[in-house]
């Protein structure tokens, strides 16, 4: 079966849950990168000087930005999640580019694929939402 086809409502819920599932274990594995990161290595798209409140600062700002994909998953927004999953490819190969660190470079692919994981979970919403099963 294709990605973001269904059957029924309750198929569709199904692979909506399994989708959402795997993106909460991805956020784990995001996790765990950034507290292996630590502050020395920047994790959001601006570097400051701070130590541990600067390392907060940037595990809650992944939260943030987590949420808001979520809210796109949420009202089938597929579009949008595949432009910030451009955008975090694009910083993917810069980061590569300048020489950043294996667990740097991990961590941003690890953002990837959790985007992508979304991307997947808003069209199928999207889907839903057109044939009237949501």
């Amino acid at each position: 079966m294709a990605e973001g086809t269904f059957k029924n409502a309750a198929e569709a819920k199904q692979m909506q849950e399994a989708l959402m599932a795997e993106m909460n274990e991805m956020d784990q594995e995001i996790k765990k990168h950034e507290m292996g990161l630590g502050p020395g290595e920047d994790t959001m798209e601006e570097e400051e000087d701070g130590g541990e409140d600067e390392m907060a600062d940037k595990l809650a700002g992944w939260e943030k930005r987590k949420e808001k994909y979520k809210k796109y998953i949420d009202k089938g927004k597929f579009e949008k999640l595949e432009k910030v999953k451009a955008k975090q490819e694009a910083k993917l190969e810069k980061a590569k580019e300048k020489g950043k660190s294996e667990s740097y470079i991990a961590y941003k692919a690890a953002k990837i694929d959790w985007t992508a994981k979304a991307c997947k979970a808003a069209l199928l919403v999207h889907n839903m939402k057109k044939s009237g099963l949501c």
